[in-house]
């Protein structure tokens, strides 16, 4: 409807239904282009990044010209679904500090030991069409906010070997505990670091643990 065609229209509805009634139809006529607009407006103010392949690492994944820095400055956090646009392609994969995904699945990642990020097919590498593409220009956008995010908090766990960083307990440090699974009675089946090993420096606190515990412990089996 044309600027014309629409102030004719409002002028016979004021004739015939009042002004309440013009005033009603310009919204309703308005509205779908406010919202076009916004929409617009929330697509433009998505994470967009561009970049370029550089080169092929030893187990086939792209390595781009892009580092975790600049992913963060342009919105990117891990643990972001994202997609990469490659040569009018677009795979939709996670993007991860490690290798989180399943056999043959798609990911972005941010390796700590490696100089940029890049993108691959977990565990086999990229597919033969998106190989050789040294030079080529991605785009990386933004697809779902934080969707994976609960995969890389719970898979990036960091594993210590200081006593300072379990500040629960020294049982919770050498990893000791009493098992409960299937029919196993309650005291029979427990677990714990070694006692004896103490390259992990939990030896001493396992020991301590089965010496405090030993008289409740009549007939037990130990998992280490």
């Amino acid at each position: 409807m044309n600027t014309i065609q629409l102030k004719h229209l409002s002028y016979s509805v004021l004739l015939r239904y009042g002004w309440r009634s013009v005033v009603f139809l310009v919204f309703v006529t308005l509205l779908p282009l406010v919202m076009s607009c916004s929409d617009d407006d929330n697509v433009y103010d998505l994470p967009v990044l561009n970049g370029k392949i550089t080169s092929y690492n030893e187990f086939g994944a792209a390595m781009l010209d892009i580092k975790e820095e600049d992913m963060m400055k342009a919105g990117f956090t891990l643990g972001d679904i994202i997609s990469i646009t490659i040569d009018e392609m677009e795979i939709v994969m996670p993007y991860y500090d490690g290798f989180y995904t399943r056999h043959g699945e798609y990911l972005c990642v941010a390796y700590p030991t490696y100089p940029s990020i890049c993108f691959t097919a977990n565990n086999i590498g990229l597919p033969e069409e998106l190989t050789g593409q040294e030079g080529q220009r991605v785009v990386i956008r933004m697809w779902e906010k934080g969707g994976s995010l609960d995969v890389q908090q719970a898979l990036s766990m960091k594993y210590y070997n200081d006593r300072d960083g379990y500040p629960i307990s020294d049982e919770e440090f050498a990893n000791a505990r009493m098992v409960h699974v299937g029919n196993i009675a309650s005291g029979v089946l427990y677990r714990s670091s070694s006692p004896f090993c103490n390259d992990f420096n939990r030896a001493y606190y396992v020991s301590a643990y089965l010496t405090h515990g030993w008289h409740l412990m009549h007939t037990f089996r130990l998992v280490v």
